[in-house]
């Protein structure tokens, strides 16, 4: 659930190997903030946590290393718009959030969690499909009808000022 709407998801597991994937499909509207849930499978801690979007080259959606955000090779377009739900990562949490989502947003992210045991590392991915929805029509139409009557007032404002004369006589010279 976000500040300003619900948030469907669609959740399957898929085990191969070692390695988890789960597929999740967030519906956000345009202009809300959303998260895209992802999880470490222990409570180990994560060295190296990676937020991709396999369509945006070698730049990261947000990339967390060395025990913090590293913005080096962010993607511009997630400049400023995101974040770890969890800074600590607590039980494993290393959800991201995504503010003020735009349909430019919509594609599968992949969360990739790097853990270390002793004499080992794993990797878990979790692949996310984020599809984002344009406002209701109603909702829409009312936001355009709203800025439509302002408009016209304005208009409506400037005409009565600049062209109608003022009632009543106006003496110019005494």
């Amino acid at each position: 659930r976000t500040e300003t709407g619900q948030i469907n998801l669609s959740l399957w597991d898929i085990n191969i190997g070692s390695e988890l994937f789960t597929l999740v499909t967030p519906t956000p509207e345009v202009g809300q903030e959303t998260f895209l849930p992802c999880r470490s499978p222990d409570n180990k801690p994560v060295l190296i946590l990676q937020w991709i979007r396999s369509d945006l080259g070698s730049e990261y959606v947000l990339l967390y290393r060395n025990k913090k955000i590293n913005l080096e090779n962010q993607h511009v377009m997630f400049k400023d718009r995101v974040d770890l739900q969890d800074r600590q990562m607590k039980d494993g949490n290393v959800s991201l959030v995504l503010k003020n989502v735009t349909t430019d947003d919509r594609g599968a992210y992949e969360c990739r969690i790097i853990q270390t045991e002793t004499n080992s590392r794993t990797e878990t991915v979790f692949i996310i499909n984020l599809d984002v929805l344009l406002p209701p029509p109603g909702e829409f139409m009312s936001a355009c009808a709203n800025v439509t009557v302002l408009v016209l007032v304005l208009v409506l404002v400037l005409v009565l000022v600049l062209v109608v004369p003022p009632p009543g006589p106006i003496a110019l010279f005494v």
